[in-house]
């Protein structure tokens, strides 16, 4: 659906409103076309106009620069700069996900969960220190030899 169309068909907006924008928005669409990425997304939340524009990866697998560990991620868009954040943090000690959170200054556990501690897990750099019961409460995380080894 093109920018002028979704406004103007959203009640809430004002007809005038893309007027106020300008020419960038289908600038915004011809930038995004030429680079090879999806086009933008537009969008309305409580009131406030939303754009998203998307990054462009080359590989769903990244490589440490400093090792030849290769760090598998569950999409194209994930970093492996967060994991190796995770990873500095549990080099000297054993941190509960709470801990981990805390000293990342994460507050969103799902957002945690999703970027930093299962892609480590996954990729057998960090380990459970109870391995029998993941969501105990008295669960911890440390750093396996593979993760050391990605931080070298």
């Amino acid at each position: 659906m093109a920018v002028r169309d979704f406004i103007k068909s959203n009640e809430r907006v004002d007809n005038t409103y893309i007027e106020k924008a300008g020419s960038g928005t289908m600038d915004i669409y011809e930038n995004c076309r030429k680079a090879g990425i999806k086009p933008p997304r537009f969008r309305l939340d409580s009131g406030t106009f939303i754009l998203t524009i998307w990054r462009k990866f080359s590989a769903t697998t990244q490589s440490h620069p400093k090792s030849g560990v290769k760090l598998p991620t569950q999409s194209p868009t994930q970093s492996t700069e967060p994991v190796v954040r995770l990873l500095n943090l549990l080099k000297n000690n054993e941190l509960s996900s709470s801990e981990l959170r805390s000293s990342l200054g994460i507050r969103h556990r799902p957002t945690f969960r999703e970027n930093y501690l299962h892609p480590a897990l996954k990729a057998g750099l960090i380990e459970h220190t109870i391995p029998g019961k993941p969501s105990s409460r008295l669960q911890k995380y440390r750093i396996t030899n593979k993760g050391r080894e990605l931080l070298k």
